[in-house]
Order: structure tokens, then sequence, then C-alpha cells
């Protein structure tokens, strides 16, 4: 069982370690099984870049981010680039559940990337934040942050369902000046992938409904592709290395299930099954010299 998958190393933890065997039965993830994921390096360099220019031209950005994760990344990513002078310092906030995340990752030292591991070993609970970076300790803050100077959010959730994220970006999203910046997948009827539908329209009628209130659009929208799932090639070059005997393929549309099918096909013994929510799979079993084995 896979669970999400993330085969390249990411700034708060190390990829997979892939287990050395070979199943009967690999139920694997798919959830970017028809993609090709754009160059990590590059989105990373073009959302911090693209942060600055937003900051110092006087607006504020709002980056809704998995409370698990994606937000931990982000807040590495934009504390790197400041601290070795690649941009100029500006606040970063951190809200929403990410702030009771942030503090669960110093119990966990042996699963996080060496530099951070070496800062819980040193006795630092505080990975994820210094002088630029700092809490929203609580909801009457974030009047103060919205009417204070420019700076970066990074709030959950991640797809404006609710939580701090909504909050900043009804009363952000209506200013020419800020950005909003989705860094991660958007499910079909959130109003994060709703957002980014808007961002495609040219007429003046952009309004988003956010927490059952509409929302009036002129903020810009990009998209970055800082996604811990792995693509189709990973997911691919992963079944192929434990070549199990059948692949179930679970955690994806129809569309990216289906594509990554037929790629998954070639690598495995007995096939791929794409299985159905609230299925009953059996398994096949055979009498080897031992007795009774199943899958």
């Amino acid at each position: 069982m896979t669970g999400d998958v993330s085969v390249a190393n990411q700034r708060s933890i190390p990829g997979m370690v892939v287990p050395q065997c070979s199943p009967n039965v690999l139920v694997m993830e798919s959830t970017y099984g028809n993609r090709q994921h754009a160059d990590r390096s590059q989105q990373e360099a073009s959302l911090v870049r693209r942060v600055s220019e937003v900051v110092e031209s006087g607006g504020k950005v709002l980056i809704p981010a998995f409370a698990v994760g994606r937000a931990q990344e982000v807040i590495l990513i934009l504390a790197r680039a400041i601290r070795r002078g690649e941009i100029p310092p500006f606040p970063v906030f951190v809200d929403g559940m990410v702030r009771s995340v942030n503090g669960v990752y110093a119990a966990f030292p042996d699963d996080l990337a060496q530099p951070i591991r070496r800062k819980v070993l040193k006795g630092d609970e505080d990975l994820f934040y210094d002088e630029w970076v700092g809490a929203v300790s609580v909801a009457s803050d974030r009047e103060r942050v919205l009417t204070g100077p420019p700076c970066c959010i990074v709030a959950s959730s991640g797809m404006l369902i609710g939580g701090a994220s909504s909050f900043y970006a009804e009363r952000m999203a209506g200013d020419d000046r800020n950005l909003i910046a989705i860094t991660g997948y958007q499910d079909e009827e959130s109003p994060g992938r709703a957002l980014l539908d808007l961002a495609n329209k040219t007429d003046e009628s952009r309004e988003l409904l956010l927490s059952g209130t509409k929302t009036s659009v002129a903020c810009r929208v990009e998209t970055y592709s800082l996604s811990a799932h792995a693509d189709a090639g990973e997911l691919t070059a992963l079944a192929r290395r434990l070549s199990p005997t059948t692949a179930y393929l679970v955690h994806g549309d129809e569309a990216a299930r289906t594509a990554l099918a037929s790629q998954v096909d070639a690598v495995v013994r007995d096939g791929v099954v794409l299985p159905e929510n609230g299925g009953l799979m059996r398994s096949r079993r055979k009498r080897g010299a031992h007795g009774v084995t199943g899958v």
C-alpha cells in the first residue's frame, strides 16, 4: 500500500525508500497518473521571484497550502531565499492549521530531512520560524496582517475550503495589486478550482463563492507545481522496480488512473486493476509447498 508517494527529496522530508520486495499485490496512488511535473527547482525559483515582485510593488500574496507537507515546503522555500539574500526580506505570516502541524514536526526527527533533523537534535523546536517568518497566533491578528505592510501569507486550507486561507482570500481578492498563488491539487468542486477557472476569464464579472459569500476577484491568480505526489513516470518506475503480480490503482480520477494503467500494465506480470469504491476484490489462492498461501 503506497499511500501518497513522493519519490524526490523535499526540504522537510526525504523521498520514499523503496522496500526490497516483490509483492503479490501493489495498491498504488495515481493522483498525477496522466501528468509529468515541471522542473521543481524552476518552479520554486519562479514562485520566490514572483512573491518578491508583488510584495516589492506594494501588494500582498496569499499561498493557500495543505497544512501537512505543502505549507512547510513553501515556508522553507521562502525563508531560504530571504536568508541567502536572493530576494529582499519581507514578513511571512503562517496561519490556520499550519501552525499546529508545524509544532508536530519536532516530535519526529528521524523522519525529517537532515538540515531540519539537526535543528531538532540541537533542541530547536521552532523549525519553521525565524525573524521574518512568524505565526498569526490569534484570529484578531489577521486584521493587523491585512492592514499592515506588504507581506506573504501561508495559510490552510489548500483548496480554499474554509479555514484561514478562505478568510484572507475573501479580503484580498478584490485588490489587483495582490496575488493568490496556488501550489497544489484543486478538487473539481473546490473554491480553489473555481478560482483557477476565473483566472482565465477576461470579462468584468469575476466572482468567487467563499464561505457562502460572493467575492469580487480582481487579484492575480497563478499556479506553481510544487506537488509532493509522484508523476506518471515516477509511479511507473516504482511499479517496475517492485515488479508486483498485480497492481491496483487508487486515489486518482478516472483520466489519471486510465492513463497510468496503460503504462503500468507493461511492467506488471498479471496486469492492472481499476477498483471501484465499495468494490470487493477476492484474493487468488494457491497451495504452496508449506500449505495454502494467498494474496
